[in-house]
């Protein structure tokens, strides 16, 4: 017997979860919980109330860190949440002609969100794989923070007092990401099947000690069994064709969506293995002299270097040019 879905929808901030639930009857219903423990539980004894957990449809928007409570609170009963990118919500609003935005309105709009556009939730980093890729980005903090200092350090004109306080803020945010580094691989030595697939990773022509983090920490820890074609996906680098009928309406695009930690990831091994990867440059060069973009070129590479990390962990062995 088919199970009647309750589409649910919640509008996460700081502090509040506004909730709206989508029955069998026309008007939604809507509540506000805390965002917390004492929140959550109340959110679940509410929802048992119109139905049965193995109906439960929820849908929400990725907000930094203030949405992962409430998905953990549901998968620690046996729920699974769809965290879906605010831009996918805000487009089916507009085409439903949702123009207004509060609170309630996107609770509503989630929840037909969870009725017309379901799919099976992606899983979410937990345990050490959580750990992983919180030190990771983490790090990735503290290197714009380093960035940002050392483009200070070249404007023309700075005083002397101004070169040595960033001198003194660099060296700071050396040591600080140093100690990430160390605790980083410390973590990683928690899980032998992901220090393994980090260390043939390493092997990659390309992949460097920070891109093989980032591909450890933004796709291995949150699930390893991916396909290839799932891992191209998950970085954003498969090309969403653009047409209608016989009519070619837009280029096909990439990074609509996908993790934009591991796309910046590919991004830098690209442009290493097109510097020492003889066969990442022809294939670059031949790109180019076709008369395709530089940028089509190195998503080109992206996505062949992530075929190859691919592979390395499917296997479990390290890379061997062909």
């Amino acid at each position: 017997m088919s199970i009647l879905h309750l589409n649910i929808g919640i509008d996460v901030s700081k502090d509040t979860l506004d909730v709206a639930i989508l029955s069998s009857e026309a008007k939604a219903k809507t509540f506000q919980v805390s965002n917390g423990p004492a929140g959550f539980s109340k959110l679940i004894l509410q929802l048992k109330k119109f139905g049965a957990s193995e109906s439960w449809r929820i849908t929400l928007e990725a907000t930094s860190a203030y949405h992962r409570a409430v998905v953990m609170a549901m998968l620690d009963i046996g729920v699974k949440v769809l965290v879906l990118n605010p831009k996918q919500a805000r487009d089916l609003a507009r085409g439903l002609g949702v123009l207004r935005k509060n609170d309630k309105t996107d609770a509503h709009v989630l929840a037909l969100c969870a009725r017309m556009a379901w799919r099976e939730p992606e899983p979410i980093a937990q345990g050490v794989g959580f750990q992983l890729q919180e030190i990771s980005r983490r790090i990735e903090v503290l290197s714009v923070q380093r960035s940002g200092e050392m483009k200070r350090l070249r404007k023309p004109g700075l005083s002397t007092l101004i070169k040595e306080s960033c001198h003194r803020q660099i060296s700071l945010l050396d040591d600080e990401i140093a100690l990430m580094e160390r605790a980083w691989l410390e973590t990683l030595e928690e899980s032998q099947e992901l220090k393994r697939a980090y260390q043939n990773i390493r092997t990659v022509p390309g992949c460097g000690k920070a891109t093989s983090r980032k591909v450890v920490s933004e796709l291995l820890a949150v699930l390893r069994d991916r396909t290839t074609a799932q891992c191209v996906a998950y970085a954003g680098l498969a090309p969403h064709e653009q047409t209608s009928g016989t009519s070619i309406r837009r280029k096909s695009q990439t990074f609509s969506t996908g993790n934009k930690f591991l796309r910046t990831a590919l991004y830098m091994g690209a442009i290493s293995s097109i510097r020492n990867d003889p066969i990442s440059k022809a294939m670059y060069t031949r790109l180019v002299e076709a008369g395709k973009p530089k940028k089509v070129a190195i998503v080109a590479v992206m996505a062949k270097l992530m075929r190859r990390i691919a592979a390395v962990v499917k296997r479990g062995t390290p890379w061997v040019n062909a």
